[in-house]
């Protein structure tokens, strides 16, 4: 654009175009859409489906698409250390609008040295603001804490205080108190190997977690047990000797407020002769799909770290039932990561596989339903699980259903273990309601799924999460 506000692309096809005007950084007007649609950030690419389309002819000039831009409202706020006050510098507070379809996210803007954001431009309405920091557990305005510390965004669609905008006005006061006075998160990808007796073990820091001081090492002889409890300041730590034997093994991390929740469970081998290792992580990604009789599958081997050769996975167990998380109907090893098999009689089927090393077997990984002859079955996976953990014992799970041309679900099975994939802590039919509240829940750590059953029975599981009730 020139400087008597003059615009012109050139270069086009022949075809139909959207055009939209994006004013510079520091205005204070409200991007557009041709005609006279405003928009701003990331909303401007969700509605150009509703911008008046632009016809052009090869050589010719399509002319008068002229804009008229408003002013843009603006949100500020500070976000401070909810325990000190102290202003923290470099956190990403994000905006978002909420629409039929879920929400849509309009821009971000990162504190300065007081603390203080500030978002412009914005198009008359309502929004709802959100923090994104690597280093602080986020929540939703106003107080609202993010399970997991991440803000989801089923979560930003159904909770928030609502930021009503005005054009060319400016909505001041919408703060945060970021808490640090809470036990750190849980270490992430706790891996060991072992060499002559020595286990070593390494990991990551917890991530948005409070500040922390330490590490609590727990190992058992049975999953979830303890027997032997060490501490380091370092993300890694080497045993030795250790005794021949298969032993569970998980991480804490510890500060002046508390411990927090373990890490991911590892099982950890030591043979009679000072080798061993870590049983492989579940292979990924499992397609399945039927063409006439022929069932062909197909996955990804698991991820091993370079450094853990004793890791690599040597061969795969395809297990399948007639229900989710049977193997009634076959267990079959294989050398690759796929598998054919010909002929499947009708039915439907509940498939999933695990990968092997010399040191053990993996969990499962996602089950994939295969229906032979297109006969009826249980519904597809509802989708978007999500968590809340409020009053300190109330839970409130909420989830997409499965797609309607998978099946459409008469009620929802929830599933709650102790360990991924296990159910071994509650299992409870909650309805035909895709959000489910559970009251004084007990302390601890669980680990949920959600399953849709129609007549027929419950489908596959959908995504899983990690509870944490303090």
């Amino acid at each position: 654009m020139d400087a008597t506000g003059i615009y012109e692309v050139g270069g086009l096809q022949s075809g139909t175009y959207a055009a939209w005007a994006v004013p510079p950084e520091a205005s204070d007007y409200a991007a557009e859409l041709y005609d006279n649609i405003p928009c701003q950030g990331y909303m401007c690419l969700s509605l150009l489906a509703s911008a008046t389309p632009i016809a052009v002819t090869l050589g010719a000039t399509t002319a008068g698409r002229d804009f008229a831009l408003s002013p843009g409202g603006t949100i500020r706020g500070r976000v401070v250390d909810a325990v000190s006050s102290t202003p923290l510098q470099g956190i990403l507070v994000g905006v978002v609008a909420r629409t039929a379809g879920g929400v849509v996210f309009v821009y971000d803007d990162a504190t300065d040295v007081t603390g203080q954001y500030e978002i412009r431009g914005l198009p008359a309405g309502t929004y709802y603001a959100f923090t994104a920091s690597s280093l602080y557990p986020n929540e939703i305005y106003d107080d609202i804490p993010c399970p997991g510390d991440e803000c989801s965004e089923l979560l930003l669609a159904t909770a928030g205080t609502p930021i009503t905008v005005t054009a060319g006005g400016v909505t001041s006061g919408m703060d945060f108190g970021l808490r640090t006075d809470l036990p750190p998160g849980a270490p992430q990808s706790l891996s060991a190997t072992v060499d002559n007796y020595a286990v070593s073990l390494s990991w990551y820091p917890p991530v948005r977690s409070a500040p922390f001081g330490r590490y609590v090492i727990e190992a058992g002889l049975t999953p979830g047990t303890t027997i032997v409890t060490l501490q380091t300041m370092a993300s890694s730590y080497t045993a030795a000797p250790v005794g021949p034997g298969r032993y569970y093994v998980r991480v804490r991390a510890e500060n002046a407020y508390g411990i927090g929740p373990a890490s991911d469970e590892i099982e950890v081998l030591v043979a009679p002769n000072g080798t061993g290792g870590t049983a492989p992580e579940p292979p990924a990604e499992v397609i399945g799909w039927m063409s006439g009789a022929r069932l062909t599958l197909t996955w990804n081997p698991p991820w091993n770290p370079p450094w853990s050769p004793s890791g690599t996975n040597t061969s795969y167990v395809v297990e399948a039932g007639s229900a989710t998380g049977a193997t009634n109907i076959a267990s079959i090893t294989v050398g690759q990561a796929a598998l054919t098999y010909l002929p499947v009689p009708n039915g439907f089927y509940f498939v999933r596989v695990r990968a092997m090393n010399a040191a053990g077997i993996s969990p499962p990984s996602s089950e994939v339903l295969v229906n032979a002859g297109n006969v009826p079955a249980p519904p597809g996976a509802p989708w978007n699980l999500a968590p809340r953990v409020t009053g300190g014992a109330t839970v409130t799970l909420t989830w997409q259903p499965p797609h309607a041309w998978l099946g459409i679900p008469t009620s929802y099975l929830v599933r709650a273990g102790s360990a991924p994939g296990l159910s071994n802590l509650a299992q409870a039919n909650t309805g035909g309601s895709t959000t489910a509240v559970f009251s004084g829940v007990p302390p601890g750590t669980y680990y949920v799924r959600v399953h849709a059953v129609n007549s027929l029975g419950a489908g596959v599981a959908s995504n899983e999460v990690k509870v944490v009730v303090p």
